[in-house]
């Protein structure tokens, strides 16, 4: 194989400093209080963007406007389509990934529902129930076993050393991808790429140089293990069943959606949509688990009492509290009057970014009953997790079943707990989850 120069990636640069990481403290993870405030007061805001103070943008907060700007993706098209080409090195139809498509044309459409085709034919519903879940619960119950063979109180360090390493592991024993050198890098190069699709547009010629050095060297990874399963199959070696064995035999079977820059868009997408993706959502889940008792009382009833949709309830229904992140970004593609014969009717001008909250709209009353207390119970519909419409999450089912296996295994333990000091708190990297520390007693709670 030959040589590979490594472009130069800057772990630092995920860093906010100074007024960055104020502002971006302020957006990234607002108080419920916030919320409310906006809610009441400018449900549909336009505001400046920072540092460009010029450049204008509009944050929705109301459920119902949310619900139609999610809705309406002929409209609010994803602002990221030809940066995730760019990221992928996608150069033909066939090489999009529903993560960065709409259907604000007949040909992305087009290009829209070839590309979930291929997703559903690929990413199968048992396979949540036959391989991710027994494969998360088998590991995450070893990892915690390993920190409970100290002597009390037992420590963990969660992101490194439990929930890191299952979702990396979803990577290699799922859709086929061969093991890390570095599974600290892999995660830096992920939190970057995920930074800059889903964070706020008007930053990314900040970001750019030292995010596209990540997706390359993300893309070297996977462009060896692509090349690899396509010489055996090639070959006429023996495949197994993950992603990448299916990929290389609908490859090998000379089917066109199924070239190699398909290949490469498909397993960027799963692994920038979901690695970064689910470790935040379970950082989330953990603090707000941590720090509400009644919260805590009912995911260990559930996780003891061996019922998993139960658990996956209360755990999602904690991460309301602190979610994903407050919401997805869209660009308006034509004048359009949102919450139309409302008193907060407004027109949102042609290419104008929008921030739908779905943070704020999962909190507010006017669409969610009792929306501050915790209820594991309440309609799934509340919940906006896993977004809304066109771009609903294609990874749910498999994040699902990785983080109630993860959290399952942990809340078996007795007097879950933050370990004292600095290491009991969430150190970020930029706004993503990157050391925790908690401590328990083995056994029973």
């Amino acid at each position: 194989m030959a040589h590979r120069l490594e472009p130069t990636f800057d772990p630092g640069g995920l860093e906010l400093r100074g007024v960055r990481r104020i502002f971006a403290a302020l957006l990234g993870r607002p108080s419920p209080g916030a919320y409310a405030l906006a809610r009441r007061w400018l449900p549909i805001a336009i505001l400046p963007a920072y540092p460009r103070w010029w450049q204008l943008w509009v944050l929705v907060t109301r459920r119902d406007d949310v619900q139609e700007i999610l809705s309406n993706d002929r409209v609010f098209e994803v602002p990221w389509t030809s940066l995730m080409r760019e990221l992928t090195h996608g150069n033909t139809h066939e090489a999009g990934f529903i993560l960065g498509l709409d259907r604000s044309s007949q040909a992305s459409a087009r290009e829209y529902g070839h590309s979930l085709r291929d997703v559903m034919v690929l990413f199968r519903l048992d396979d949540v129930r036959e391989t991710v879940a027994p494969r998360a619960a088998r590991l995450a119950a070893e990892l915690v076993a390993q920190a409970a063979a100290q002597a009390p109180p037992c420590r963990l360090e969660v992101i490194h050393h439990l929930l890191a390493p299952i979702f990396i592991d979803t990577c290699q024993s799922y859709y086929g991808l061969p093991a890390p050198k570095d599974s600290r890098a892999l995660l830096q190069w992920t939190i970057a790429l995920s930074g800059m699709l889903f964070g706020p547009p008007f930053d990314w010629e900040r970001v750019k140089s030292n995010t596209m050095a990540a997706g390359e060297l993300l893309r070297g990874w996977l462009d060896d293990a692509i090349a690899d399963r396509i010489q055996q199959a090639a070959a006429g070696k023996p495949l197994g069943d993950t992603v990448l064995d299916r990929m290389a035999i609908m490859h090998r079977a000379g089917q066109a959606s199924m070239p190699p820059d398909a290949m490469r868009a498909i397993l960027t997408g799963m692994v920038v949509g979901s690695v970064p993706t689910n470790l935040t959502a379970a950082g989330h889940i953990l603090e707000v688990l941590l720090d509400r008792p009644e919260a805590m009382r009912a995911a260990r009833a559930a996780a003891a009492s061996g019922d998993d949709a139960l658990l996956s309830r209360c755990l999602f229904e904690a991460m309301r509290f602190e979610a994903l992140n407050p919401g997805p970004w869209r660009r308006c593609n034509s004048d359009y009057l949102l919450a139309r014969g409302t008193a907060r009717q407004r027109r949102i001008r042609k290419n104008t970014l929008v921030l739908a909250s779905t943070a704020s709209a999962m909190l507010d009353p006017e669409g969610v009953g009792e929306p501050l207390r915790f209820n594991p119970a309440r309609d799934a519909a509340d919940a906006q997790h896993f977004g809304h419409g066109l771009h609903w999450c294609a990874g749910r089912f498999i994040a699902d079943a990785q983080i109630t296996q993860s959290f399952k295994a942990l809340l078996l333990q007795g007097g879950l707990r933050r370990a004292p000091g600095k290491p009991g708190q969430t150190r970020l990297l930029g706004l993503f989850p990157w050391e925790l520390t908690v401590e328990f007693e083995r056994g029973t709670p």
